[in-house]
This record gives C-alpha cells, structure tokens and sequence, in this order.
C-alpha cells in the first residue's frame, strides 16, 4: 500500500501459453492492484480482460511485455504523471468486506431456494 506504483504481469512470453489464454485471465492480484488506489503498469496482452479492467477504472497503463518500446512509453506516461485514463466506475465492490457480502447473499439465496 506504501509503493508509488505496482507492476503486474500477465504475459506470456516464455510462459508456454498462447495469448488467447493469456487474454482471459484475470489473477487475483489485479483486484488488491485495484483497490490499493495505486497507480499500475501492466505488462501483457493490451486487449485481454486484465487490460481491459484496468482501462476501466482509470488505474493504470497497459504495455505488451514483448515490445520495450511500449514499455518505455508507458513508463515515460507514468513518470510524468498524465492519467492512465477515465474511470468509470469505482473500485470498492473489489474489496474483500463488500465480496464476502456478496457471497454471503448468494449463498443465503440457494439455502432457501431462491434462484440467485
């Protein structure tokens, strides 16, 4: 919570996945990323979901982890403090209080038989 900014890759560069598998995951580590209110640099697959929820609430900047051109250039971004882009929509439902409640109503749901 004390860092300026967090790294997170979700690549696949030398990982043995292809990028289509790359492109639909989203590690837990993005939410905590999220909910820090921390700046974020992702390095991995500009169109996967990961990317894509960054972009969404404004939290960070996106480089393919296999072009240093795109790297330095969201690195130029972030050091000269120009915003990763427009959130829109707030990041507290991440947090684990509002995601333990979540689940809790769900589950209430199915123990009396409702459909969720």
């Amino acid at each position: 919570m004390a860092a300026d900014a967090l790294l997170l890759v979700v690549g696949a560069a030398g990982g043995g996945r292809s990028r289509a598998v790359v492109a639909g995951t989203l590690p837990g580590k993005i939410f905590e990323y999220l909910r820090s209110s921390r700046p974020v640099l992702l390095l991995g697959d500009e169109a996967g979901d990961a990317a894509q929820l960054l972009r969404q609430h404004g939290r960070g900047w996106v480089a393919d982890e296999t072009q240093p051109a795109s790297i330095a250039a969201a690195l130029r971004q972030m050091m000269q403090g120009e915003p990763a882009a427009t959130p829109v929509a707030g990041v507290a439902a991440f947090e684990r209080r509002a995601l333990a409640g979540e689940l809790a109503r769900f589950l209430r749901q199915c123990r009396e038989g409702r459909q969720p």
